[in-house]
């Protein structure tokens, strides 16, 4: 019997560990919902009502900071901070605003895609085409009647794969894709059920098909596609693009935000604990000693009213007293010992304007998401090139070297401070940088926003109009009396500042004056 459901034991050991970088995204509600996994019950050997109870105030007054889910909102709106290019052929243009055939933007599916390999560190993009008796129309294709589409997996429904040796290269020949089906539907209820999409390449041939889980087993449906390209000949590779966090081969890479997630969970731990002490010891408990119960009984009447209304009589010796926990910082220092490691990890969001860094931490916190984010979002760039070329092969479009989607990978410059563009303005001062590097830098950072001639002719014409304005003849220096040397080279507004020494003038040996004769 074939066990097509089988799951490779690296997907899972892999698994749990993506639960619970995908939990920590959900949010606090998912968290809760997971009740003792990430959150143990304090005395879990009791199972009487009162303790349930107990232990649901208990996870209740906890507060979840999500900062996982904050740092990859940032980490991927860093790349989409600018527009990706995609370049398809005529055939292809309408996947750029429904790339799967259920209206979602190539866009959107690469943000998706993006996010998953930052967080979990794999999916997976397939190439498909609806099945056809006869070869497609160009005019057909060019209207989006029949077009291919790209379809995207999570790294949880990759569940098999196997890789061999053919004609002396190392080629992917099969993958188990884990899917959904409509198993009944009365219209209004629709119950799901399982379908494992199986591709192979047999013998140098791409085919697919889908098995369906029955009571006697598994069976096909719809039998073996094998799917053609534009010119009725069979695919020699299978279209399915693994999309990872190092690389884009078929094996796991370790979940980038796995660290970061774990201590999120053990930051709402602390909180828990520092809740529920606040709860419980944070009230004044009124405490009194020296009293007798004839007293109690005779004078207050057996019972202690607190209040500046009613004084309390108190027999000699007697003391009276609240009892209040005093300020314990322990768990909430936990919190932040943990904060502190989540902006280490990258959760800048996290990090309060009060904290001081030295310029190597933020050196190296800036290099090590940079490398993240530059390696992640080059990987997404090579799987939708490969993924693209594959659609053109089956919509029978010309295949260009410059086909694909690209990414923005110029995100480094957009933490240009106020401090760095002072910088490197100086810098373009002392002549090191010409200005068309100053502009271009500025350019990619989102501070300048037209081209070098038009900037440089708008601030001459700026400067010119000033000195109308200020009523400064052109026809002399600074001071407004030494004519300007016609002989001088031209300056501009827009010419750096030269460091040096100023030039001593020579002056001109001064003349005596005759005087008339008397």
């Amino acid at each position: 019997m074939e066990q097509v459901d089988y799951v490779l034991p690296e997907v899972a050991e892999a698994a749990p560990l993506w639960e619970t970088v995908r939990d920590c995204l959900a949010g606090q509600a998912a968290i809760r919902k997971r009740g003792t996994r990430y959150l143990p019950m304090p005395n879990s050997t009791d199972d009487s009502k009162e303790n349930k109870a107990r232990y649901f105030a208990y996870q209740t007054r906890g507060v979840f900071v999500n900062f996982t889910q904050r740092t990859l909102q940032g980490m991927t709106g860093t790349v989409f901070a600018k527009d990706a290019e995609a370049v398809l052929p005529d055939q292809l243009k309408m996947m750029y605003d429904d790339v799967d055939g259920g209206s979602v933007t190539l866009d959107q599916q690469a943000k998706q895609t993006l996010s998953d390999v930052i967080a979990v560190g794999r999916c997976g993009l397939l190439t498909d085409y609806p099945t056809r008796s006869s070869p497609t129309s160009r005019r057909a294709a060019l209207r989006g009647e029949v077009r291919p589409t790209i379809q995207y997996y999570f790294a949880e429904q990759i569940i098999n794969w196997r890789i061999d040796t053919v004609n002396g290269l190392r080629k992917l020949t099969m993958v188990v894709l884990k899917e959904s089906r409509i198993e009944e539907d009365d219209g209004f209820k629709a119950t799901m059920a399982d379908q494992y999409r199986v591709l192979r390449l047999e013998n140098g041939v791409y085919t697919v098909r889908l098995y369906w889980k029955m009571p006697s087993g598994f069976e096909i449906s719809g039998g073996v596609i094998t799917p053609k390209q534009g010119d009725g000949k069979p695919f020699d590779y299978i279209p399915f693009e693994f999309v990872g966090a190092e690389n884009n081969d078929a094996g796991i890479d370790q979940s980038p935000m796995v660290d970061l997630a774990n201590l999120n969970i053990a930051h709402y731990r602390n909180s828990c604990d520092f809740e529920e002490m606040v709860f419980m010891l944070g009230q004044p408990t009124p405490v009194f000693t020296g009293l007798s119960q004839e007293w109690v009984d005779d004078q207050m009447k057996g019972v202690i009213v607190l209040g500046t209304h009613k004084p309390i009589n108190l027999p000699k010796d007697a003391t009276a007293d609240l009892m209040q926990i005093t300020e314990s910082s322990l768990a909430m220092e936990g919190m932040e010992h943990k904060e502190r490691q989540a902006v280490a990890l990258g959760a800048r969001l996290v990090q309060s304007a009060e904290v001081a860094r030295t310029a190597k931490e933020a050196g190296l916190e800036d290099a090590s998401e940079t490398s993240l984010l530059l390696s992640s979002a080059k990987n997404v760039n090579s799987a939708y090139a490969r993924a693209i070329k594959s659609a053109a092969r089956f919509a029978g479009a010309p295949i260009t070297d410059d086909m694909g989607y690209k990414l923005n990978t110029d995100f480094d410059i957009l933490r240009l401070d106020p401090a760095g563009r002072a910088e490197l303005l100086a810098e373009w001062q002392r002549g090191i940088l010409s200005f068309t590097e100053y502009r271009s830098i500025l350019r990619r950072a989102g501070v300048a926003t037209i081209d070098d001639d038009k900037a440089k002719a708008e601030i001459e014409a700026d400067a010119i109009k000033l000195a109308q304005t200020l009523g400064i003849d052109g026809s002399v220096q600074n001071d407004g009396v030494t004519p300007t040397d016609k002989n001088a080279p031209p300056t501009s507004a827009t010419a750096p500042v030269q460091a040096g020494k100023p030039k001593r003038v020579k002056k001109e040996p001064r003349k005596k004056m005759k005087t008339a004769p008397k």
